[in-house]
């Protein structure tokens, strides 16, 4: 039986320092040896800025951004072409697309000085002895470094702003379940003093209030405002556009303007949605222009069932584990005794009638009601009941909201009150029907994140279902990703929140237990985020007796269900559960490293056909295994939680031994898993590139090298293929390593033995993109590592590993876990 608790480092800052700064590696000269494919890459890049100049004196404007497209073998932060080519104080960079597609600012003077860095690069290689490395290698000036990291140089023109025309965006807007307006995100133009390069506050007035004007003559009807009454997202608009005779135009680039019930008096006209598409498109303010996504919820048919079932009764005076289920109403008087609260703002026509109660059933009785699953919680939980206007038949969320930042606005005042009543974890089962891009991050997804931060909150988010007509022939067949069709919508990629997927429940042979379902949607995220993060028991996709996820609806009839609606409060309940269990003492990056660390890749999946890259983009890190099996461990373990926060150029190290029980002669056997998660700094204008600061984590063991010993990186990401040294080795970096992504997870099985020291350090880094990325106050982060003998023959390690810490001054401690929930079972 498990019982020795999480074991939990006390005295962290001892272990952080700022060691002495590293001088960096050399140049690199992408064209080395290719003089003559250098001379006509050069040329190609001086006809451009030509053209680009004349684009720019055509357009009488002093002010613009250029694109610029990075060589694939210089994506890495110290290759980027802004210490010559595009220094700050010149050409500012501003943005961002794809990974390695950045956009700068630009003026006449600053295009000037870019054509001479570029013709001043020498056409020669400059092949010379290293005496460091003991061989001949090349040493370009700084100059032809970046002109061969630069791969094209354009004008981000109008045509890139828009992806649809406007036949098709006035089609969009008769859904009912849609917006009425635009997202429209401006860029962030920077104001520069240096002589001949100034860009002052004026300069970036005259664009707005030239939009302004463009805008105003339109007639009336143009709504413009803040998409959010935020001040963190002032960069985001809200158009929408009215009858003239109805609503008069409203310009306002610094305040949220909310217009309610005003849908009948929305402009259908094509060709003034083309006007305004085009004013919108012109504009040297404006980046992209898209259309406010559906509301979706894409929900199965489930079937009736006859099992006899009890609801768990709450036992008075005891405390349990509480969620805020953020869904159409939990109206099930069975349910009503585990409320701990309830928000509801909207009338029973405009909420489902069953979904809230379904996923509350799961949260609070989800053992007694599905007996047949692992790795569900105990029975118990309180409720704080968030109502949302959600139907499966009568959709009336934008009836009630004025676009997606009004809505993120109310529900901003409703987690801010549910968190004054100690709710942490809130179940977000609501999608929007809109995919995620790899070039940009979603208006929905920065406001959970926002949210989340503000509030110290966790979203579980479903990742969201596939229309029965787009179902995934069943696992393993047609593993190839060759569309987008089924990957997982928005906001469900955002970094702060936990994203859930759906897998097979047992006892149902013509879908393979474990595999994920054929509806659940799949990662990645942005920029090859791992999303969802975990899965978890979504219930089979068509009616069948086979119990699959049982809930119970509002009239207390039991429904065999499926759905990632009904995946996400298993995983909800669990985070909560731990939460609870350490007295609501934890951080955020506490409880999802927890999670994640305790998750494992489901055994249908253990297929050496099935790469890493499909696991990830269907199961995310796994299935988690239950709070208990979490926070306890066997003798032949140990689990030792490492948090802390890092400044700017820090590093976090401490050094213990391995346990003698798994060294033998010198060689150290056994597992070692390691999960990091920190705190994301993120800016959505950078396109891909939103994750601003990688914080990465290191088992490491001693190694002899020239008679001096080193420490030297001894565990792998559980992502990582051969990366290799070639030319996309930092692409690689980011694809399978996870370099930029707030969660990491390592790990390293020795049957035979490794290495001929004892010695190991546990070490944790950070790297920022730009100099001033890296926050002011630091960065949270937490390392959960343990340490195991994987024959679980020997009793000894958790001893070992803690007298070994304990010996260098390692101060710590047991983690005080409470006892299991009570409920009552009524006959």
């Amino acid at each position: 039986m498990k019982h020795n608790p999480l074991q939990v480092v006390f005295n962290a800052s001892d272990y952080i320092y700022k060691p002495d700064p590293n001088p960096g590696g050399s140049l690199e000269d992408f064209y080395g040896g290719r003089d003559d494919e250098f001379k006509e890459h050069k040329a190609s890049l001086e006809r451009q800025i030509n053209h680009i100049q004349h684009h720019l004196e055509s357009s009488r404007t002093n002010l613009s951004m250029v694109k610029v497209e990075l060589n694939p073998s210089a994506l890495a932060k110290s290759h980027r072409p802004m210490r010559t080519l595009f220094p700050a104080n010149k050409s500012p960079h501003i943005g961002g697309l794809n990974i390695g597609t950045l956009l700068f600012q630009v003026t006449p003077n600053s295009l000037n000085w870019l054509k001479s860095r570029v013709q001043g690069a020498e056409l020669e290689s400059r092949l010379i002895y290293d005496e460091r490395k003991k061989k001949k290698v090349y040493k370009p000036s700084l100059a032809r470094s970046e002109t061969g990291a630069v791969e094209r140089i354009s004008i981000y023109s109008s045509d890139e702003k828009l992806n649809f025309s406007s036949s098709e965006a006035v089609n969009w807007f008769k859904n009912e379940r849609v917006s009425k307006g635009y997202l429209v995100e401006l860029i962030e133009y920077v104001e520069t003093n240096t002589s001949g390069y100034e860009i002052s506050d004026q300069h970036l007035e005259i664009l707005k209030v030239n939009l302004k004007d463009r805008l105003h003559r339109l007639g009336g009807g143009v709504v413009v405002s803040k998409a959010s009454s935020d001040i963190e997202n002032s960069s985001t608009l809200y158009v929408r556009l009215y009858k003239a005779q109805a609503q008069e135009s409203i310009i306002d680039f610094s305040n949220a303007v909310i217009i309610r019930e005003n849908n009948e008096n929305f402009d259908f006209d094509r060709l003034r949605h083309e006007l305004l598409l085009k004013v919108l498109a012109d504009s040297p303010l404006v980046k992209n222009v898209t259309l406010s996504p559906i509301v979706s919820r894409s929900d199965l048919s489930p079937s009736v069932m006859s099992s006899d079932v009890k609801i768990p009764t709450r036992i008075q005076g005891n405390d349990y584990p509480v969620v805020g289920v953020i869904d159409s109403g939990v109206k099930n008087p069975a349910l009503s005794s585990w409320k701990l609260g309830t928000s509801k703002g909207f009338s029973d026509i405009d909420c489902d009638p069953d979904h809230g109660s379904q996923v509350a059933s799961l949260l609070v009785g989800g053992k007694a009601l599905n007996p047949q699953l692992e790795n569900i919680e105990d029975d118990g939980c309180l409720l704080y009941d968030i109502w949302m206007p959600i139907h499966s038949e009568r959709n009336s969320f934008f009836d009630n909201f004025d676009g997606l930042g009004d809505f993120f606005g109310c529900l901003d005042i409703e987690v801010k009150q549910a968190r004054s009543k100690g709710v942490r974890v809130f179940n977000f089962s609501i999608n929007f029907k809109e995919l995620v891009k790899d070039d940009s991050y979603s208006f929905a997804a920065r406001q959970i994140d926002r949210i989340s931060k503000k509030h110290d909150v966790i979203f579980i988010i479903s990742a969201g279902n596939l229309a029965s007509l787009d179902f995934r022939a069943r696992w393993p067949s047609q593993l190839a990703i060759t569309s987008d069709i089924d990957r997982i919508q928005q906001p469900a990629e955002a970094i702060s929140a936990i994203t859930v997927g759906a897998i097979n429940p047992p006892g149902y042979d013509e879908h393979i237990y474990g595999a994920p379902t054929v509806y659940s949607r799949r990662g990645p995220g942005v920029a090859m985020g791992v999303k969802p993060d975990v899965v978890h028991y979504g219930g089979f996709s068509s009616q069948t007796a086979v119990p699959g996820v049982l809930t119970l609806s509002s009239s207390n009839t039991i429904m065999n269900e499926g759905g990632t609606s009904f995946s996400a409060p298993f995983v909800a309940k669990t985070l909560a559960t731990i939460e609870h269990r350490l007295n609501k003492q934890v951080s955020r990056n506490a409880l999802i490293s927890m999670l994640v660390h305790h998750s494992d890749f489901p055994r249908a999946l253990n297929d050496k056909e099935i790469t890493t890259s499909i696991k990830r983009r269907f199961v995310g890190f796994g299935s988690p295994t239950t709070s208990e099996n979490m926070l306890v461990t066997d003798d032949h373990s140990i689990t030792v939680l490492f948090e802390g926060k890092l400044n700017r150029s820090e590093v976090a190290e401490f050094e213990f031994q391995w346990p003698e029980s798994l060294v033998n002669e010198g060689k150290c056997s056994g597992t070692a898993t390691l999960t990091l998660a920190y705190d994301p700094v993120t800016n959505a204008k950078f396109g891909a590139e939103y994750c601003r600061v990688n914080v990465d984590s290191f088992l490491q063991q001693e190694k002899l090298e020239k008679n001096e010993w080193k420490y030297r990186k001894n565990c792998d990401s559980i992502w990582k293929i051969e990366v290799g040294k070639d030319a996309y080795y930092e692409k690689n970096q980011i694809e399978h390593g996870l370099k930029w992504w707030p969660i990491k997870k390592y790990k390293k099985v020795m049957k035979q033995g490794v290495g001929k020291s004892k010695n190991w350090r546990l070490k944790v880094t950070s790297t920022e993109r730009e100099p001033g990325d890296f926050p002011t106050d630091g960065i949270n982060f937490c390392v959960i590592m343990t340490i195991e003998d994987h024959q679980k023959k020997s009793k000894y390690i958790f001893d070992e590993v803690k007298q070994s810490l304990t010996a260098t001054g390692v101060d710590i401690k047991s983690i005080h876990v409470t006892n299991q929930i009570d409920v009552e079972v009524k006959s």
